[in-house]
């Protein structure tokens, strides 16, 4: 099991169950991999990453589609 970054902490409770990152392009990710199908996202930074990810949650499957 990977530690929280310490900038997703104020948003751990609020998304259970995601495994989150920034990437090298410094943009910040997020996936939940027991997902079926996975799911993955991305935000400029925690508070937008956030978002998407309960976008993601309440729109299901058909968000994920449409995001790529």
């Amino acid at each position: 099991m990977t530690s929280t970054p310490g900038w997703w902490k104020p948003y751990v409770a609020e998304c259970p169950g995601w495994n989150v990152w920034k990437g090298v392009d410094q943009l910040f990710y997020a996936s939940k991999g027991e997902a079926d199908p996975p799911i993955i996202t991305r935000g400029e930074d925690a508070e937008d990453l956030k978002d998407m990810i309960k976008r993601a949650e309440s729109d299901g499957p058909s968000w994920w589609q449409h995001w790529h």
